[in-house]
Parts: C-alpha cells; sequence; structure tokens
C-alpha cells in the first residue's frame, strides 16, 4: 500500500498493490491511486482496512452459503425432475 498526494508520488501509485491519495491531492495522483479518502486525516486508512477485511470476511461468507446451498439443493432439484 501506498500513500501519497504528489506529482511526484504518482508513479508509486499506479505501480504499488494499493494505491491511496487524497482528496487534497493532485490529479495525477487521484488518478492514478486505487482508493481515495475523502477526508485529509491519513487515520481514515485505518477505516479502509478495516472496510476491507469485513468486505472480503462478507464475501467468503456468501460463497460458503452459496456452495452449501447448491450442494443440498441441486440433487432435489435433480430428483424433482
Amino acid at each position: 500500500m501506498m500513500c501519497g498526494d504528489g506529482i511526484n508520488d504518482s508513479p508509486a501509485l499506479a505501480s504499488s498493490d494499493i494505491g491511496v491519495s487524497v482528496n487534497s491531492g493532485t490529479d495525477i495522483a487521484m488518478d492514478s491511486s486505487d482508493v481515495i479518502l475523502t477526508k485529509n486525516d491519513l487515520k481514515s486508512i485505518i477505516k479502509l482496512i478495516d472496510i476491507s477485511r469485513r468486505t472480503i470476511r462478507n464475501i467468503k461468507q456468501n460463497l460458503f452459503w452459496a456452495f452449501f446451498y447448491n450442494v443440498l439443493m441441486i440433487p432435489v432439484a435433480v430428483r424433482i425432475i
């Protein structure tokens, strides 16, 4: 993860796994980053990481329950038809 706000940070933001720029940064920094923080506070990165972890956990839970449901219900549907 790279966090930057200026023209000189743009190449690093573009080549990093996750590029984070602040709203008050230059336009090229915001264009080359993946995430733009709306507040000019770097403490928002902690919230960003927390939201990302909860999102991934939610995706994994949804995949588990979809797989579980399909494993149970596909044989039931085959027997009915």
